[in-house]
């Protein structure tokens, strides 16, 4: 795992799975949820958060702290956060879940400079016909490789 991801965009329900991904792989690598702390940034601040982050997990595992809104931050949490990310601890993995952060800001720099973003828009309706091909497509090269790898063939 990384030092910190950013999980954003206007697709909701792939940035809530995305989050839930990452929670299930620390629990799967530690077998238990001890070492998972999650916020939320409209009713926590920095420094709550960053307590928990500077807190060593029990045993090997790796901690982490997922928050949760992240667009709520106010521009002096985010900048504590930007700060904290020029050295953060090896042992725990920061998520900053939710949209409303610009790639203008210090905090967004930060992540992408320490870490990773990750972000699922929701296509736009002008570009809705073109995702449908491609999604199309994408589902015949699966389908025609599947049958392919099984060496069964529709013409013999």
């Amino acid at each position: 795992l990384g030092p910190v991801y950013l999980i954003t965009g206007s697709d909701e329900p792939k940035v809530e799975l995305a989050a839930r991904r990452l929670r299930r792989r620390v629990i799967d690598d530690s077998g238990t949820d001890i070492n998972i702390d999650i916020f939320d940034a409209g009713r926590h601040g920095a420094t709550a958060v960053l307590q928990a982050a500077d807190t060593p997990p029990f045993g090997e595992a790796i901690r982490l702290v997922m928050v949760n809104n992240i667009g709520q931050w106010r521009k002096a949490d985010k900048d504590i956060v930007a700060a904290y990310l020029g050295s953060p601890p090896d042992y725990c993995c920061l998520a900053l879940v939710g949209a409303g952060l610009r790639k203008n800001e210090a905090l967004y720099k930060a992540v992408v400079a320490a870490g990773e973003v990750l972000a699922y828009d929701a296509p736009r309706v002008s570009d809705l016909p073109a995702w449908v091909m491609e999604q199309a497509r994408r589902s015949e090269e699966r389908r025609v490789g599947k049958e392919c790898r099984s060496g069964w063939s529709p013409y013999h």
